[in-house]
């Protein structure tokens, strides 16, 4: 039977991933944990997939619960079930599993919606071609990915890494919030005072994509 575990890694009483998060998995059991808050299993025993959210805290800070969580992720990669990072959890895949030189500060933030375009044939995004704009909101990236363990799936104009795959398990990183509507995100954006930056769409494009994205969850979840 298949039961998700879904770390919540809000990080901030403002910031409630969980609420994005939920309809996406309402059809299918799960559990939420807060590796803040609460204590991380020692195995996924029961569960069939893992997601890691978006935080507030930066991928670097090295706290007591953000070091808990990334031997979290490194210990759970070796049970091999679909695994999806989202935004933080993304940077913390790849950092964990993949390397330090892997992520990056950006010269500059981006918050708004963006026009991803997927790079190669992929199970969750679709077809090479495939075009989405779901919400980005980030001053970290993913970058030198090494080909022999990663393979970039989808990019934009102002992130060259807005998705991944690690080569050889069923683990994603998606760095966008395909998860996040139009409202949600003006909540979130008001929340935190984060104005659209210029390199990025505004609400109108909050919905040009939004009804679809369901389908990536649901891919996720069809995976065995």
């Amino acid at each position: 039977m298949k039961r998700v575990l879904i770390v919540d890694c809000a990080a901030n009483p403002l910031y409630t991933p969980k609420e994005h998060i939920r309809p996406f998995f309402a059809h299918v059991a799960h559990d939420f944990v807060s590796p803040e808050f609460e204590d991380l299993p020692e195995n996924l025993s029961g569960y069939s997939h893992l997601v890691y959210s978006g935080s507030m805290c930066e991928t670097y800070d090295e706290g007591e619960w953000q070091a808990k969580l990334y031997r979290f992720v490194e210990k759970m990669a070796e049970f091999d079930i679909p695994t999806l990072g989202i935004c933080y959890g993304h940077q913390i895949i790849a950092r964990t599993l993949l390397g330090d030189q892997t992520l990056r500060k950006k010269m500059s933030g981006d918050h708004g919606w963006e026009k991803v375009t997927v790079l190669r044939d992929d199970v969750l995004l679709g077809p090479q071609g495939t075009v989405w704009y779901p919400l980005v909101t980030h001053g970290y990236e993913v970058c030198n990915l090494s080909q022999n363990k990663a393979q970039i799936i989808a990019s934009s104009k102002n992130c060259d890494t807005i998705a991944f795959k690690i080569i050889g398990k069923r683990i994603w990183g998606i760095q966008a919030h395909f998860e996040v509507s139009g409202n949600q995100a003006r909540e979130f954006l008001g929340n935190f005072n984060l104005a659209i930056t210029p390199r990025s769409f505004g609400y109108d494009y909050s919905d040009k994509t939004y009804a679809q994205h369901g389908s990536i969850f649901n891919r996720f979840i069809a995976q065995e």
